[in-house]
């Protein structure tokens, strides 16, 4: 089976998931009580405010060990800072996507970050494409919860303090709830 591939037994569904290097299996039950409960992702209103251009000041690609979501370590390869304004000036450490791309891959917390009604508490995501120049568009409106806000059972790296903002950031994905 690859990636992707699912296999249906009476009401489970089993999905193979994860990368090559750290593959998964996800069982669905259709009849779940958190399936039947869930009611859909939730944002925040769009706002041109968290749009921003941002300028990556860089360093020499190095490993960049961070605490996961069950404890583990994962590695990402850090690429250097990128410096922002959003109400005031603001920098992230920057990880390539995958290797060898133009993607940047961030993740952050921020004030809204496990609050009522605000953001998922461990963090969440965003990507950025790099332009020739270094200058990337930080779209805060594009920041997704990374598949461990909906269940324990998926790994994902959690911000570093290096990436944790100290004003609200409302846009984007709301918190999805307990899981």
């Amino acid at each position: 089976m690859r990636k992707g591939d699912t296999l249906s037994i009476g009401r489970a569904r089993l999905l193979v998931s994860g990368a090559a290097t750290d593959p998964g299996l996800a069982v669905y039950d259709e009849r779940a009580p958190a399936r039947l409960a869930y009611s859909g992702l939730h944002y925040y209103p769009y706002s041109d405010a968290h749009v921003t251009v941002a300028k990556l000041l860089r360093s020499t690609p190095h490993p960049v060990k961070l605490l996961a979501s069950r404890g583990e370590l994962q590695e990402l390869t850090a690429i250097g800072e990128l410096h922002f304004v959003l109400e005031r000036p603001f920098v992230l450490e920057a990880y390539l996507e995958s290797p060898g791309s133009d993607t940047l891959f961030h993740l952050f917390r921020d004030q809204t970050s496990g609050q009522p009604d605000g953001s998922y508490g461990a963090g969440r995501f965003l990507l950025a494409k790099l332009s020739s120049d270094d200058t990337a568009i930080l779209d805060f409106n594009q920041a997704w919860n990374p598949l461990c806000a909906f269940s324990p059972h998926f790994h994902r790296p959690i911000p570093s303090r290096n990436n944790h903002l100290p004003v609200a950031i409302t846009a984007g994905e709301k918190s999805y709830g307990d899981h």
